[in-house]
């Protein structure tokens, strides 16, 4: 389980971008978290996810992107099993490029702090048991905040992408995305369907996103985060947008 309520580091690797993505400071998303098992058409609210663009920084002479987000648990399931993750991540404003990330994270009875320095194929990694310890990469990294806007950031017309999928220090290779033409969707944004691009993996974590195409500023409105088989069933972890306020 202690993986099954946070979104998962990435380390991008031979992608184009859409360099016209912006994103203002103040901007604000919210999502409920749902837990399903569609075997038995199962699915119930386990949490909230939170994210936020707190600032535009200079770090290390870069203006970057400070992002925040918060995914906690809500109601019974902090009886089951008590969920409260903390990200920060610093990205260059241009091309995303991660110069800094940051995890506390709280979940049941194991805590643990992360942070992840980067440099130029390299980055350190400092958690309560490691001290800059050293993990080679290509490409670019991105940890779980950065998915929700990184997802938005992504040139759309590209029809498929590869990434390395890194979990602290651990890097997961060649897991392909898969972009195209989405469904229309209804929301609590507003009373219209909106329209949507999808991107999606299917092989190995079951990542899916439904991308506001033309407004909202390509926010993901619906994201199945993750999915796993246990004992046969698909556990799913699913975000459902619930508000967004644009920046200043």
């Amino acid at each position: 389980m202690k993986h099954t309520f946070i979104i998962s580091l990435l380390l991008i690797s031979n992608i184009l971008f859409g360099y016209n993505q912006t994103f203002k400071v103040g901007e604000y998303i919210k999502y409920d978290v749902l837990a399903q098992v569609p075997e038995f058409n199962i699915s119930g609210k386990v949490g909230m996810l939170e994210a936020k663009v707190l600032a535009i920084s200079n770090v290390n002479g870069k203006p970057a992107y400070h992002l925040y987000a918060h995914v906690y648990t809500t109601g019974a399931a902090n009886w089951l099993y008590k969920v409260s993750d903390i990200f920060e991540a610093w990205v260059t404003t241009n091309d995303f490029t991660p110069i800094i990330l940051k995890k506390d994270t709280s979940e049941g009875d194991w805590t643990n702090k992360e942070t992840l320095t980067f440099y130029n194929n390299y980055y350190l990694f400092n958690d309560k048991r490691t001290v800059d310890e050293k993990v080679e990469f290509k490409g670019m990294a991105f940890d779980a905040l950065s998915l929700v806007f990184f997802m938005r950031f992504v040139d759309k017309n590209i029809g498929t992408f590869s990434i390395n999928w890194l979990e602290g220090k651990n890097v997961k290779k060649d897991i392909r995305f898969t972009i195209e033409e989405g469904e229309e969707l209804k929301t609590k944004l507003e009373r219209g369907k909106l329209t949507t691009t999808r991107i999606y993996e299917k092989d190995k974590y079951g990542t899916d996103a439904l991308i506001s195409k033309d407004k909202y500023n390509q926010v993901p409105l619906d994201v199945i985060i993750a999915e796993q088989k246990i004992y046969g069933l698909t556990l799913r972890v699913r975000g459902i947008i619930k508000e967004y306020k644009d920046g200043k």
